[in-house]
C-alpha cells in the first residue's frame, strides 16, 4: 500500500517494509517513527548509504522468533494513521504489533480524529488475535484496549548515538556507539526487543 511520508521525497511511501525468514508465520508491525523502515531505507539509499535493517528492533524480534516481519511504521503518524493503516493493509497476520503515538498527534492521511470509539474499533477489529501495544510514553495509555502492552524507555536510556532529533538527544550512554533506527542505538534495539521477546513468551 502507498501511504502519506513526510520524509520521502515525493510525499509517498510503499508499505511494508518486508523483513523476511525462513518461515510460514508472519507478524504485522504498525506505528510511527518507533516501528518505521521503509522511510529510513529510502533515505539511506538516497544519501548513498547501505541500508542495515538488522540494525532495528525488529529484525531482532524476527530472529529470536523466525517469522517473517511485515512494517507499516511511518515517521510523524497519529494514532488514526496507524490504526487506518492496520484496517486497509489487506492483510491478516499472526500477530500484531502496534506501536501507539502521542493522542494529540495530527494526521498525515485519515479523515478521522482519535477518539475513543475509534480505538473501540480497533480494538474490535483485533479481537481474537495476538496483539502486542507499545508506547513511548505513559501519557499516551488513554484507551484500554484489553492487550498486552509494553512501554518503551530505551530510546532515552540507550539512544542512536547519532540522532539529531533535539527532544530525543538527551544525554548519551558510553555503551551505546553502534547506530540504529528508531530513535535507539543498535543496543537499545536489541534491548528492546528483548524485553517484547520476554513478554511474548509469557502471553
Amino acid at each position: 500500500m502507498i501511504v502519506n511520508s513526510k520524509g520521502a521525497k515525493d510525499n509517498k511511501i510503499l508499505l511494508p517494509y518486508v523483513i523476511e525468514r525462513n518461515s510460514s508465520e508472519k507478524w504485522g508491525i504498525f506505528g510511527d517513527s518507533f516501528a518505521a523502515l521503509a522511510e529510513d531505507e529510502r533515505a539511506e539509499w538516497e544519501a548513498g548509504n547501505l541500508f542495515k535493517p538488522e540494525h532495528s528492533w525488529m529484525s531482532f524480534l524476527a530472529d529470536f522468533f523466525n517469522v517473517t516481519c511485515e512494517v507499516y511504521g511511518v515517521h510523524g503518524s497519529s494514532n488514526p494513521d496507524i490504526f487506518d493503516t492496520v484496517f486497509n493493509c489487506g492483510k491478516e497476520y499472526d500477530r500484531y504489533i502496534i506501536f501507539m503515538t502521542s493522542p494529540t498527534r495530527m494526521e498525515l492521511t485519515s479523515k478521522q480524529k482519535f477518539t475513543q470509539s475509534l480505538c473501540k474499533k480497533l480494538k474490535d477489529h483485533l479481537t481474537g488475535k495476538k496483539v502486542i501495544i507499545c508506547y513511548w510514553s505513559e501519557s499516551h495509555k488513554v484507551y484500554d484496549f484489553n492487550f498486552p502492552t509494553i512501554l518503551c524507555t530505551q530510546y532515552k536510556s540507550n539512544q542512536n548515538p547519532f540522532e539529531t532529533v533535539a527532544k530525543y538527544a538527551r544525554r548519551k550512554n558510553p555503551y551505546d556507539n553502534s547506530w540504529g533506527f528508531n530513535h535507539m542505538s543498535l543496543r537499545g534495539n536489541f534491548l528492546f526487543a528483548f524485553d517484547l521477546y520476554r513478554l511474548i513468551n509469557s502471553c
